[in-house]
């Protein structure tokens, strides 16, 4: 079977012939292209689509927020974590549907877009909602392309700049910070979690996902293989990291290893105590009384309330930066502290500590200067 395209004033257009109705042959035709390569292109995609199926599909009624949620339903959801997903239908509904959502999905054109995008970026920074945002039309527009319902992804003609925000300031904990606040919170459900956030630099899920079939006291290391997330409408959930890479093995500090001895041996204590009441689904390193796990949010809230009260001002997460930080001024190997991290590419690790390895390349140098000038 074959076809032909042709102007028609400004415009492209294609057509081919599908057969012969009442004697007479009926013929396809789809106009509105800028370019004769893309009524080509166009035009071949509608040929293979009528061989394979029989017929050449119309989605001109398809508005965006339609077909952003047709995306999340038969792509997104096959790869996008639970809480990527829940923030992506979340940005949708707040910034995406209520602004150009209505457009018919063809109408949403570079020129729309870049008006709009202009718009976000006087508000929030390239990096944030806004980043989210231009990843939800890629690929939404990237299906479309694929489907035949748009000739390109018109976000690939659009450009993203914004003025550099000051970044939000990667705070460490000192030392002498992190002895009061152990003091204070020796006695809590939290201080566990504290002792190896510090001691490995783990993330927040990674911590309280760990059990105790993790823990490897004869070779000292803690196994890092999943994370329990809170998931609104399932409650807590153990799920899989981060990513690939998260999934990681590192070696406790001595200290971390006679904490979680002695801790152990208190949660026996407790298990004994509570007996057929204590939680028995999951043997739980970091968990309530009861054996229960520790809902994220609540260790969080927590930190923020121990922070707000001592003055000590950081999140949890930046007990991550702290063991970082003393890593790499211990001098110890961008390599080993990735893999320590977790992180799946060293260049992660070099953008986030970037400060501190130019100070350690000025150290390194000065070192040099030094000794070859002896």
């Amino acid at each position: 079977m074959k076809g032909s395209v042709r102007k028609r004033g400004d415009k492209w257009s294609y057509y081919f012939t599908i057969g012969k109705v009442d004697g007479k042959y009926k013929k396809k035709e789809k106009s509105g292209f800028v370019t004769k390569k893309e009524a080509e292109t166009a035009l071949r995609e509608a040929l293979r689509q009528y061989e394979t199926d029989g017929v050449v599909s119309k989605h001109s009624d398809y508005t965006l927020q339609e077909y952003i949620q047709y995306w999340f339903d038969t792509i997104a959801i096959n790869y996008l974590k639970f809480e990527t997903m829940h923030n992506y239908k979340c940005v949708a509904t707040k910034h995406i549907y209520p602004e150009i959502g209505h457009l018919n999905i063809k109408k949403a054109t570079p020129t729309v877009l870049q008006k709009y995008f202009s718009e976000k970026l006087k508000t929030y920074n390239a990096d944030s909602i806004v980043s989210i945002i231009r990843n939800i039309l890629s690929n939404t527009f990237k299906l479309a392309v694929k489907q035949n319902i748009l000739p390109r992804n018109p976000m690939a003609q659009i450009e993203l700049k914004s003025q550099k925000q000051k970044e939000t300031a990667m705070r460490v904990v000192n030392k002498n910070d992190i002895d009061n606040l152990l003091l204070e919170i020796k006695d809590t459900r939290y201080y566990i979690p504290f002792i190896i956030a510090i001691h490995t630099g783990a993330r927040r899920g990674e911590i309280l996902g760990l059990t105790w079939d993790d823990v490897n006291f004869e070779n000292n290391t803690l196994a890092i293989n999943k994370i329990l997330q809170y998931q609104q409408g399932n409650g807590l959930v153990l799920s899989s990291t981060k990513t690939s890479s998260s999934v990681r093995t590192v070696l406790m500090t001595s200290t971390l290893v006679h904490e979680l001895q002695e801790y152990k041996k208190s949660q026996l204590l407790r298990k004994e105590y509570y007996g057929n009441h204590y939680f028995s689904e999951q043997s739980f390193v970091c968990c309530n009384d009861d054996g229960s796990p520790i809902n994220p949010l609540s260790l969080s809230q927590f930190t923020k309330k121990i922070s707000q009260k001592y003055g000590y001002r950081f999140r949890f997460h930046d007990l991550r930066h702290t063991h970082a930080t003393m890593l790499l001024e211990a001098d110890v190997n961008i390599k080993v502290i990735q893999q320590r991290l977790g992180h799946e590419n060293i260049k992660t690790t070099l953008n986030v500590y970037s400060h501190l390895t130019n100070k350690l390349d000025e150290d390194a140098i000065n070192k040099f200067d030094n000794y070859f000038n002896k």
